[in-house]
């Protein structure tokens, strides 16, 4: 790993608002009482904290492919990093989750322990508590679970993320792809650290689970976990200082009995988000036909959306007193060669013709800079070629009427 030049603001990674540079800690540091029992490695790692949703990030490992996390930070040494993550974590969560969960296990409650490790979650639950319904799937050991050719109702009832969350380098592609294993009437049971109330006066230089050498790149606030969950129409329910419920609905018998039994205690239920907060990430409206989110995993933009008809439009409501941004229009796919070039633009009502780049995966748009102060409400109207189903252009199999492939970022 190399040392990283830092910058004094980024975008956060939950709610694309300000980050200012919060605090600078050494590669080496793990949770621990003493955070430095090896030594420093002399890289300095830096962690930014959103001025709106007050999540705490680092951007230092954006640029890493699994398999430099499985050599500098999933490697051999993560036993002395992390000890209880072999055996001791899965085994305790076995004794709290295999009360809970036995006697309803004959319902067809499909479970997945996500970021599982080498599995023994599942054993023990197996070996202990004769719950046998349970899959495994790490990233860094045991194949992923595929979806491919399911319906709805075979996805997981109950998905549990040990630890996890935190790993992420970005939490709402990560999101997603875990959102589309579950079921309708599904759960996620997470559990992580959120930030200290006197986490201003500690840093994370004072603050142990604030350790890159963990793997710990995103640190959550109450409020950005609450985003995290809102983006996907999921509710967030605690279950304890650090465990925490992602329920979509209450409302199925097989899953009811199950989230009763792991919600008792609850500390606070469906968490309300700050007022600015919600001005802030729900600034951008898709009108028109559109198809749902699909993550877009690639920097800037966290997802992307089709247009389903050839008249869409784009609303934009932002806050008085934010500063200027510019709007950019990343467009990922077209359905056919040329339909982009094709494609007519208005902003507010007044034909324009947007600055094109093209990058290495999009194509980018660039529509200038928005006077928000005089222009509250920005509206992007946009007319595309007739839009058609890749069956009948290709035979594929998805019979969607599709036309561009759009991610929207404000700078």
């Amino acid at each position: 790993m190399k040392s990283n030049k830092h910058q004094e603001t980024t975008f956060c990674k939950i709610c694309r608002g300000i980050a200012r540079l919060f605090d600078i800690v050494d590669f080496n540091k793990i949770v621990c009482d003493i955070p430095y029992p090896r030594g420093l490695a002399g890289i300095p790692v830096y962690y930014y904290r959103c001025e709106s949703c007050r999540h705490l990030f680092t951007i230092d490992f954006d640029a890493w492919s699994a398999d430099d996390f499985a050599k500098q930070i999933y490697n051999e040494d993560y036993i002395f990093v992390d000890p209880e993550y072999l055996e001791k974590r899965p085994h305790d969560s076995a004794i709290y989750f295999g009360p809970k969960l036995n006697g309803i296990s004959d319902s067809n409650l499909k479970i997945l322990d996500y970021g599982s490790g080498l599995g023994l979650l599942a054993k023990y639950l197996a070996e202990e508590y004769q719950i046998y319904n349970v899959d495994s799937f790490d990233p860094y050991g045991i194949p992923s679970p595929s979806t491919e050719g399911k319906n709805m109702e075979h996805l997981y009832d109950f998905i549990m993320a040990i630890e996890v969350f935190e790993h992420w380098v970005e939490p709402v592609v990560e999101m997603a792809k875990l959102n589309n294993l579950l079921g309708d009437n599904g759960f996620i049971y997470v559990s992580t650290q959120l930030q200290p109330t006197n986490i201003t006066r500690l840093g994370c230089a004072g603050w142990s689970y604030a350790s890159p050498r963990n793997g710990h790149i995103n640190l959550y606030s109450k409020d950005s976990l609450a985003l995290l969950a809102r983006y996907f129409s999921l509710r967030l329910e605690s279950v304890g200082s650090e465990h925490f419920m992602f329920p979509k609905t209450r409302n199925a018998s097989k899953t009811t009995t199950a989230f009763n039994r792991l919600v008792s205690g609850v500390l606070w239920r469906n968490c309300v988000i700050a007022e600015d907060i919600l001005t802030h990430i729900n600034a951008i409206e898709f009108n028109g036909s559109w198809h749902g989110n699909e993550p877009a995993d690639t920097k800037g933009i966290q997802w992307f959306r089709w247009t389903g008809s050839d008249h869409s439009s784009i609303l934009i409501r932002i806050a008085q007193g934010t500063r200027p941004l510019t709007l950019i229009i990343r467009v990922f796919i077209e359905i056919l060669p040329e339909f982009l070039e094709k494609t007519t633009w208005k902003l507010n009502g007044e034909l324009v013709k947007p600055l094109t780049s093209h990058q290495d995966n999009f194509i980018e748009l660039n529509f200038g800079v928005m006077e928000i102060d005089r222009q509250p409400e920005i509206n992007l109207d946009f007319v595309t070629p007739q839009v058609q189903s890749p069956v009948s252009i290709r035979g594929a199999f998805d019979d969607r009427n599709l036309g561009l492939a759009i991610g929207v970022e404000l700078r």
